[in-house]
């Protein structure tokens, strides 16, 4: 049997519907099989701005370690505040923390690397990516939630983020007398005052929706400081104002008692402190050291650092024992002030009270006054608190970008690329249903020409007879006809 090329093109058309139908399904099975396998990952690069990341140090000057990222803090807070369930381990494991160094830092290591010499770069920008499961949306979440619950467990530990204490909006309804009304009043603006100052800056943040900077809200606390709260003070003593003067009498009288107590304790804890630092110094005489001569010896104790400038942050952080001598002394000593002149005060209070008022004092209108003006204090820390809140909210919010930030957004792709395994089943499946069909066909064509052969090699051995001469012929005849009749139709198709 000769097989031309043109007869492989007609096997193969003569099967194009079956080629078709498993090339289809070839490729419905593979596209089914990569979205069954299918899982998704996620990545974010993020960038530390403080120099000190650069160096290998935190902002605190521990050793700047970016496996933070998936500490058990981290990782509890975010999988909280996800809506579906996913184990801690599983997050940790399956997050990697890479750093990113630029084309020039790996030229440096290359280079000093083929040279023999060591080589340490501390990276400030880190790529974060997270493998999940088959769910496009969960693995998203969860990275978005890990990177958004570490900025926040960044800022707690470095960065020291703004706040402010509000104060009893219901202080004139309480039991509290006028003086000491005006007393909390002052407190409670001088620590505003403290804190907002705390935070004024070069950079003079201002808020986007107050419009305010910290400074003007300094401005607006020493207002009351210095003009407001001076005028209630005045009326306050120049009229005796009082809800019940022997009761505060009594009351001032205890606090003074009580502050020359402290101002005692702390006088004697501070000398106790300078005796320790006496005996300290008589103790330590005979110690060489860089103030004195080793005699024995003929030599001082003087000792020369080398590289002070890279120890000079752990030198400040040491701390000897006449260092904490020192130290406790002075801070009894400020104790000692604090209480004498708080005690001189209540005294003053109570002397003042303890005496009639002017004649021409007018009781009841200076009641009024100052009970309006201790309102419309109240009223203005209240508008200033407010103010002060927003911007100090929206400081937070500015501040940590300051610090670290994100260069992209969080970038979700496949793990299992659907192309190639398409591409691979369909090419199969065309190929092997091509060569299926082929063999198929010459299989036949083989076995219809193997019995006309047959046929034609029996009928010669036996002989023809005369009567059945004319039946062999027809027989023949047909036989050859119904092999050549596919190939006629296969032709005129």
């Amino acid at each position: 049997m000769r097989l031309l090329i043109w007869d492989i093109f007609m096997f193969l058309y003569r099967h194009k519907l079956k080629i078709l139908a498993v090339t289809v399904l070839c490729f419905a099975l593979s596209c089914f099989y990569v979205d069954y396998v299918q899982t998704y990952s996620a990545e974010v690069v993020i960038r530390y701005k403080d120099s000190c990341v650069a160096n290998g140090k935190a902002l605190d000057g521990s050793t700047f370690d970016p496996n933070e990222i998936v500490s058990p803090k981290v990782i509890v807070n975010a999988n909280r505040d996800l809506p579906f369930n996913i184990k801690d381990d599983d997050i940790r494991a399956n997050t990697a923390i890479i750093p990113v160094a630029s084309a020039d830092e790996e030229s440096i290591k290359q280079a000093k690397l083929k040279q023999g010499e060591s080589y340490t770069y501390h990276s400030n920008v880190y790529r974060v990516s997270y493998r999940g499961n088959k769910s496009f949306f969960e693995t998203r979440d969860t990275l978005d939630q890990l990177i958004e619950n570490y900025f926040e467990y960044y800022n707690e530990k470095y960065i020291y983020l703004a706040t402010i204490s509000e104060i009893d909006y219901d202080l004139n309804q309480g039991e509290f007398d006028y003086i000491e009304q005006a007393e909390i009043l002052q407190n409670n603006i001088d620590q505003a005052i403290e804190v907002l100052e705390s935070y004024v800056d070069g950079q003079n943040y201002r808020s986007p929706r107050t419009g305010l900077t910290f400074s003007d809200m300094v401005s607006e606390f020493n207002y009351l400081a210095e003009f407001r709260m001076p005028q209630i003070y005045s009326k306050i003593y120049a009229a005796r104002l009082s809800k019940n003067t022997p009761l505060l009498i009594n009351k001032y009288t205890e606090r003074k008692e009580q502050h020359e107590l402290n101002a005692k304790n702390s006088q004697e804890k501070a000398a106790l402190a300078e005796d320790r630092m006496n005996a300290y110094v008589e103790a330590n005489v005979d110690v060489p050291n860089s103030y004195n001569e080793d005699t024995e010896n003929g030599r001082n104790g003087a000792v020369i650092l080398d590289r002070v400038e890279d120890d000079w942050d752990r030198v400040l952080q040491e701390q000897t024992t006449y260092d904490t001598l020192i130290k406790n002394y002075v801070n009894e000593c400020i104790g000692v002030d604090r209480e004498t002149i708080d005690a001189q005060e209540c005294a003053n209070i109570v002397q003042i009270f303890s005496t009639p008022a002017d004649e021409g004092v007018n009781y009841d209108q200076y009641l009024q006054e100052v009970e309006r003006d201790i309102a419309q204090t109240l009223d203005k820390l209240r508008e200033l608190y407010a103010a002060a809140l927003l911007l100090i909210d929206d400081y937070n919010s500015y501040l940590p970008q300051r610090h670290i930030e994100c260069l992209t957004g969080i970038r979700t792709y496949q793990n299992v690329y659907r192309g190639p395994y398409v591409i691979l089943a369909t090419f199969m499946g065309f190929t092997l249903s091509c060569i299926a069909a082929v063999v198929y066909e010459i299989m036949r064509e083989y076995a219809r020409s193997s019995r006309l052969a047959e046929h034609l090699e029996s009928k010669r051995r036996s002989g023809p007879r005369e009567e059945d001469a004319a039946d062999e012929i027809i027989s023949s005849a047909s036989l050859i006809a119904d092999f050549s009749s596919e190939h006629i139709d296969d032709i005129s198709l």
